[in-house]
């Protein structure tokens, strides 16, 4: 799977992505590959196709922008 790079978090020495699933979002473990320019390869037997991976973007201004419900930042799960 391809995923923004900037969507990928560490915690605790495994790397996660957070996916939205009946309007919350959920924690899937990944296992990340190649990087290519801002996205990055990702292995995960929880991902299917059309999940919307939760983020963020930094637009040419330099501000944050959300991508996704709630927020849609990225934070280590608790």
């Amino acid at each position: 799977w391809l995923v923004p790079s900037n969507a990928i978090v560490e915690f605790e020495g495994k790397s996660y992505v957070r996916v939205m699933q009946n309007g919350e979002a959920r924690r899937v473990a990944v296992t990340p590959s190649t990087a290519q320019g801002e996205w990055t390869v990702v292995q995960s037997d929880e991902l299917t196709a059309g999940d919307q991976v939760v983020g963020h973007v930094t637009s040419f201004a330099g501000q944050e922008e959300n991508n996704g419900s709630r927020g849609g930042f990225m934070r280590p799960p608790r």
